[in-house]
């Protein structure tokens, strides 16, 4: 992204005057418009939060890619979305200093998009080794318990039966659909329950300083998906590696999330083995 398409987004988000037609010119700003925001918003958040009609819309458009048009989805439904992406996008924006003028505020805007895209530029070379790791783990976890992999794109659980796990499900919850790295639908518990099912999100940190920052993002996570279904106990697990200190460990368990350590996955096998009916 070029200083001029960083300073127009910034012009339009200070102005008030971002439209849906600029996206549609230039489709990879929406990852400007998502670091724009307080906290950043990953591209599964905001197309859960927006309540997308197409669920891989934000991860597409950041790939420079205009979604096909059909009778499924047609351009009303695609400029509804753009909507959608962009009211999310405005309840998520901080106020800047009101002594600021407001070519002064664009300038910060900016200083405060191109940080955040030169950061994430830097970092997303260490997480891009460390999720394909983490999830290869897993899936060498799950597939030793006899488990199978059903590729899936339903926001609804009950596509999974048991012995079958789905990567990157968008789980359908009351406040937004939710991002969840792997749903496990556990062997031996046929019942469509949610305590029948469990939840892993991966995580790794370069720094325990970004982790502090993000540790609420889980826990929000799992009480929208607890206040989903009231009527049974959620089993939401993180699988961790990296730098985690023990204040981010108890805030996550005190939230009821348990803990397992990517260099230790026969605990986690062990607990999906504990689990099993």
């Amino acid at each position: 992204m070029n200083d001029s398409t960083i300073t127009e987004v910034s012009k339009g988000i200070v102005m008030g005057g971002l439209k849906i037609e600029i996206i549609k010119r230039n489709p990879r700003i929406i990852q400007l418009l998502r670091f724009s925001c307080d906290p950043i918003l990953s591209p599964d958040r905001l197309a859960g939060l927006a309540d997308l009609k197409r669920g891989t819309l934000v991860k597409s458009l950041e790939e420079g890619k205009l979604p096909r048009v059909s009778k499924a989805y047609d351009e009303n439904d695609f400029s509804d979305d753009l909507m959608r992406i962009l009211l999310v996008i405005k309840g998520f924006q901080n106020d800047l200093p009101s002594e600021m003028s407001k070519e002064e505020k664009i300038k910060l805007k900016s200083a405060i998009i191109t940080d955040r895209l030169t950061n994430a530029q830097v970092s997303s070379k260490i997480r891009n080794a460390q999720e394909p790791r983490q999830m290869k783990v897993i899936k060498y976890v799950l597939g030793s318990l006899g488990y199978k992999n059903i590729p899936n794109e339903d926001t609804n659980i009950k596509a999974l039966y048991a012995g079958q796990y789905s990567l990157r499900m968008n789980v359908a919850a009351r406040k937004a659909n939710q991002p969840v790295d792997v749903v496990i639908h556990l062997k031996g518990l046929e019942d469509f329950q949610i305590s029948n099912y469990v939840f892993i999100e991966c995580k790794s940190a370069g720094d325990f300083a970004n982790v502090n920052k993000r540790r609420k993002e889980e826990a929000e996570k799992v009480l929208d998906l607890q206040e989903s279904y009231p009527d049974d106990k959620i089993d939401f697990c993180l699988f961790i590696g990296g730098y985690f200190n023990q204040k981010y460990l108890d805030f996550e368990r005190q939230s009821g999330i348990k803990i397992f350590w990517e260099h230790l996955p026969e605990t986690l096998k062990e607990y999906i083995e504990e689990r099993e009916g």
